[in-house]
């Protein structure tokens, strides 16, 4: 057994630590590198000044006063609510939200190009994941995770029509042989879109519907041309066009013509006392013409003979409110939709080069306006699908706004931060002013 004086022989003490010229210069090398490093912040400093703190270029929207830090950027601290508020206004998402994020939650800020709207999903569905609101329960979806999970679009759900007080009929319009080969209608006859590209521009008469659909009257000398307005601008138009001709053409429609035979003579066309009495009995012709209830076709008679039966106003408006037997008839609003996805976005820009009928397939063979021909959810899915590298995206700012102030233009007028040229030139800071 070993004892501890055998296990102190084995310690050599004749050997000492030998110099070591790195250890030395440890120190030497920490104030170098100090000095360089206090160096190259004054050199930065006076070169690029607030800038070298920049992790990255900011957006294009913000890149006019991208240099001055100190617009956005408190000491210390991450950019406050209150900097953003200095030119733009206070936007909530929603009244049952139960907190409102932070802007620069959402917004990121110095990625390059990339626009502070593009945002990742995962900012949506932090939230939509399992949705709580104030209002319980909620009457939107709870739990949207991916876009596979999306609900179906709200025009297209369960008991939902469109509800346009409005006759029409696609399918006629599309294979009707009363239209000339020449002149065949498709969608981009009628449907045209703004100038954004988003939308679908209103239907109008004039450029859509006159040229197969002129309202034309047998006046007392020749046809006269109803304008497509309301009732009462009608009327008083119809009067103006009467007075014309009766004060134009008055021989040919008072005055007895000339006898062919001996104790004959032609009959005058009107035989009114008076100019207002020939108005009257005219006006009131062209009148039941044109208001004129709608017949329905016999059976066995094909729809496109609704035209003959009727080719006047009630071919595609419904009569409005009884009025009194003195009063000018009335026509119901049409409420035609100008916005289907209420809260959403769409572009058809985007989409042009998608053929009309992918989408809207049940348009060429609808029959009724309580159709409505928009695509469904499976349908975007076809090209827009969750985790493939070949797809359309699936983000959800592509059609969904958290700031939706489209349907509040009167309110996002009134709180605009109009700013000057000289804020954006860094002439002045940014304050909220009215010129």
């Amino acid at each position: 057994m070993r004892s501890s004086k055998d296990l102190a022989k084995r310690l050599r003490f004749d050997r000492f630590p030998r110099p070591d010229r790195f250890r030395r210069s440890y120190a030497l090398l920490g104030i170098v590198a100090m000095l360089a490093g206090v160096g190259g912040w004054f050199l930065l400093n006076r070169t690029m000044h607030d800038r070298q703190y920049l992790p990255g270029p900011v957006s294009q929207a913000h890149a006019t006063f991208g240099d001055r830090c100190d617009n956005c950027h408190d000491q210390f601290h991450s950019v406050r609510n209150e900097a953003c508020l200095k030119c733009h206004e206070v936007r909530v998402h929603s009244e049952f939200e139960p907190r409102t994020p932070h802007c620069a939650e959402c917004h990121v800020e110095h990625r390059g190009g990339q626009t502070l709207l593009a945002l990742s999903n995962a900012n949506c569905v932090d939230c939509h994941r399992q949705l709580v609101t104030k209002r319980s329960p909620a009457i939107i979806q709870a739990e949207i995770p991916t876009f596979a999970a999306h609900p179906t679009f709200a025009p297209l759900r369960a008991g939902q029509t469109d509800r346009a007080a409005l006759r029409f009929n696609h399918r006629i319009h599309l294979t009707s042989d009363k239209i000339a080969k020449a002149d065949t209608l498709t969608c981009a006859s009628c449907h045209q879109p703004n100038r954004a590209g988003t939308l679908m521009l209103p239907i109008r008469f004039e450029p859509h519907c006159k040229r197969c659909h002129k309202q034309e009257l047998q006046g007392p000398t020749g046809s006269i041309e109803a304008l497509h307005k309301s009732p009462e601008v009608v009327r008083a138009d119809l009067i103006a066009q009467l007075s014309v001709v009766g004060i134009r053409d008055a021989d040919a429609i008072f005055a007895p013509a000339a006898p062919h035979l001996p104790g004959r003579r032609a009959d005058v066309i009107d035989d009114s006392h008076s100019l207002r009495e020939y108005q009257e009995r005219w006006l009131t012709k062209f009148e039941d013409a044109l208001y004129k209830p709608l017949q329905e076709a016999p059976p066995g008679v094909p729809r496109q003979g609704l035209l003959e039966l009727n080719k006047y106003c009630y071919l595609c408006h419904f009569p409005g409110a009884a009025t009194a037997a003195d009063q000018r008839p009335s026509i119901e609003a049409t409420h035609i939709p100008r916005k289907w996805l209420l809260h959403a976005e769409f572009s058809h820009r985007r989409h042009e080069l998608i053929a009309c009928k992918e989408c809207h397939a049940s348009a060429a063979t609808g029959e009724l306006t309580t159709d409505i021909n928009l695509p469904n959810k499976e349908r975007c899915a076809r090209c827009h699908v969750d985790g493939v590298l070949q797809s359309a995206g699936t983000a959800c700012v592509s059609c969904h706004l958290y700031h939706d102030t489209s349907r509040r233009a009167a309110l996002r007028a009134g709180r605009r931060r109009e700013q000057t040229t000289e804020v954006f030139t860094g002439k002045e800071p940014p304050g909220g002013v009215k010129p």
